[in-house]
């Protein structure tokens, strides 16, 4: 008495998903991963300029900033010098702080009212 291994026997009407491909979810798959691949391509791409932009803007206003920061204080020095220091000697010009040279026109007209 042999007994022999009962070999499976197959139903035609079951399909066998293992062996089959399925078309349809390969395709959407495909699709999907490819959407997704290049919104991230996208979105990396859009946030590298808006931050190259960005640093090309403070890079101008800072640029801005200082050179407007240094014709100021070459303009607030030359009306306000921190000494007397001449503009024409030829001609007797001398530049001075604004504030003395108020009080040198004040006390000017103070005498000439006097007299």
């Amino acid at each position: 008495m042999s007994e022999t291994p009962e070999t499976p026997t197959h139903d035609p009407n079951i399909k066998h998903m293992a062996d089959d491909i399925n078309i349809p979810v390969l395709v959407v798959s495909v699709l999907v991963t490819t959407f997704l691949v290049l919104a991230f391509i996208f979105g990396v791409q859009a946030f590298y300029y808006h931050y190259e932009e960005q640093q090309r803007l403070e890079k101008s206003v800072k640029a801005e900033y200082r050179d407007s920061v240094s014709k100021l204080n070459e303009q607030e020095l030359r009306l306000n010098p921190t000494q007397p220091m001449w503009v024409d000697k030829e001609k007797g010009k001398v530049a001075i702080k604004i504030d003395r040279a108020m009080e040198i026109v004040v006390d000017e007209l103070q005498e000439s009212d006097e007299q």
